[in-house]
This record gives structure tokens, C-alpha cells and sequence, in this order.
């Protein structure tokens, strides 16, 4: 546990974290006079550890994340600000899925009594490195749309997926058109799924693990590749992960990343994580990657004047 930066510095980010964010991103404009955008890759559901608990982990729940976020002491206000990212030009989302695990694997080994994950369990806690009781090939129960040939899996999914639309729907009023999937894992069975449900781009690295029955086939994807039934990809090209790859250069890291897509004349998409930002737990964590991360987009519009800022959907439809 001590190696891992996710349950050292992460959790639902705070007022304060969301107004540091916004501050910096409306720190600069583009030559449009639009501040930087962030694409949040929503999770639009969390599990409802209470009622899985009270089932005797027979069954799995979930409650949708407007509701978990609501439990915390300020959680109006942090909806509320949402909101105002949103219609700043700020903050702008897009869908993960539902809950960021192999929700039918993580109950099985809930069921198996595996202490590591009870322990989490019982903490509130799902996302940690352990130890599988069942024997099984795949290591990481943070990829919910993984394949480990369960019973139902598929349907499953499809129930996973078509839930994830709807509670986003239902919260923010529209559609989501672009779609990254849990740890880049996904089948190409559930692009026409996808589809069905609005999405028009799978965002992601270049690599996609697409499950088989040993490992994973890794399929390779550029920005503005298209599939026969029209599936967009958008690729991200440049990196800032301080939290999670601590000890680099991240400020010259990400402007190389960024520099040398522009020398190629192509589009950039920067990835990060909600973990390099928050700073509930650790103040510093924030402080320190949100500097890195204004100098990177402060030297960005002075070296690239002519830069315009788009959230995923609207550079989809610049795409199309």
C-alpha cells in the first residue's frame, strides 16, 4: 500500500481542490480568448458498500456519484461547482462507465473472504493492490470492462454500459460522445454497444488491451483513426503524471510531449489523473503539481500564440 500513489493522495476531490484546478486552467487563454479545459472522464456510479454488506456480498449495488459526493460535508457545494466549470469552459464531461471495477470478480472475491480486499471493504475502499484468492489470469480489478469468462459477463457489461448513459444523462442533461474505458482495457465486441448509447470516440493511449483467453491483444490507435462502423479514436499524445510517476522532470516532459505533436502537425491531448490534483490528504500534492502544471500551460500559449483549447467532444466534432 505504501507504493501506491492512488491510496497515498487520492479521493473525490474536494471544494478547495476544484477551485485551485479552475483557477489555473483560467490562468491563460487561447487566441479564441477561451481558457484551458479539462475533459473529466466521469465514473458515473460508485459502490453502495452498505447494501452490498447488508446482502452478505450476495449481490452487488451501486449508488450513482452525485450521491457519494453529496455524503461528503461540503458535497453540495462541490456539485455546485461542477456546474460552474462546466459553464466556464473549464470542466467539461465525458464518460468512464460506471463504477471504475470488475464489479462481478471483485464480489467473487468478496465472497472468497480474500482479507486483503475485506479489509479495504470495510473502509469504504475498493481500488487497491492485491492478492487474488481465485485463481485467475488477470491482474487488475480497476479494468470493470476486462474479460475473465464469468457467467452473464457480457450482459453484464451491456447492463454496465447502458447504465453508465443513463445516470450521466440524467445528471448533466446530455449525452456523453466520447467514451474511455476503465485501465484501456476493452473488446472490440462493445464498440456497436457504444455506439448505441451515443458514443461517436474512444478516447485512450495509443495501445488498446483487448482481452483474450491468455492476456490481452494489444491493438495500436492514432487520432482521427475511424473503424468500418465509424468508431473515432482520440489519442493522447503528451503525459503530466507527477503523482503517479513521481521524481521527473513533468514540466519538460509534457512540453516535449506537446512540442513534438505540433512538430508533427498533428492534434495534442494531454492525459493526466485526478490524483495529480487533490490535495484532501495531502495539501502538497496539489500545491506542487498545480504550479508544474500553470507553468506548462503558460508557456504553452506564449510559445504557441495561435493555440486554440477543445474539450473531447467539441475536438470530435472538429474531427468529423
Amino acid at each position: 500500500m505504501s507504493k501506491d500513489p492512488y491510496n497515498q493522495l487520492d479521493t473525490l476531490a474536494n471544494a478547495d481542490d476544484l477551485n485551485a484546478l479552475f483557477e489555473t486552467l483560467n490562468s491563460v487563454k487561447d487566441k479564441n480568448g477561451n481558457p484551458a479545459v479539462m475533459t473529466a472522464n466521469v465514473s458515473t456510479a460508485n459502490p453502495d458498500f452498505e447494501r452490498i454488506k447488508k446482502n452478505d456480498f450476495n449481490s452487488f449495488y451501486f449508488e450513482p456519484f452525485y450521491e457519494s459526493i453529496n455524503n461528503l460535508p461540503e458535497g453540495g457545494r462541490i456539485l455546485e461547482l461542477w456546474k460552474e466549470g462546466i459553464e466556464k469552459g473549464l470542466f467539461f464531461p465525458q464518460l468512464h462507465g460506471r463504477e471504475h471495477i470488475h464489479s462481478q470478480m471483485w464480489m467473487k472475491e468478496l465472497q472468497a473472504e480474500n482479507d486483503e480486499l475485506l479489509a479495504a471493504f470495510n473502509l469504504g475502499v475498493c481500488g487497491i493492490p492485491y492478492t487474488a484468492k481465485i485463481v485467475q489470469r488477470r491482474k487488475n480489478l480497476q479494468a470493470s470492462l476486462d474479460l475473465y469468462n464469468m457467467p452473464n459477463e457480457k450482459e453484464f457489461h451491456a447492463e454496465w454500459i447502458n447504465d453508465s448513459a443513463n445516470i450521466f444523462l440524467q445528471y448533466f442533461g446530455f449525452n456523453s460522445s466520447t467514451f474511455i474505458a476503465p485501465a484501456y482495457v476493452w473488446h472490440n465486441q462493445y464498440i456497436p454497444l457504444l455506439q448505441e448509447i451515443g458514443i461517436e470516440a474512444m478516447q485512450g493511449i495509443k495501445l488498446q488491451y483487448q482481452p483474450i483467453p491468455i492476456g490481452y491483444k494489444k491493438e495500436l490507435h492514432f487520432n482521427g483513426q475511424k473503424t468500418r462502423t465509424g468508431m473515432k479514436f482520440l489519442v493522447r499524445n503528451a503525459f503530466f503524471e507527477p503523482s503517479i510517476f513521481q521524481g521527473k522532470d513533468w514540466i519538460s516532459l509534457a512540453l516535449k510531449g506537446i512540442e513534438g505533436g505540433f512538430k508533427l502537425n498533428q492534434i495534442v491531448i494531454l492525459g493526466t489523473h485526478r490524483v495529480n490534483f487533490i490535495g484532501n490528504i495531502c495539501e502538497k500534492n496539489r500545491k506542487k503539481n498545480l504550479d508544474s502544471f500553470r507553468k506548462i500551460i503558460n508557456t504553452v500559449v506564449r510559445r504557441w500564440p495561435e493555440i486554440e483549447f477543445f474539450n473531447s467532444s467539441k475536438l470530435i466534432n472538429l474531427i468529423k
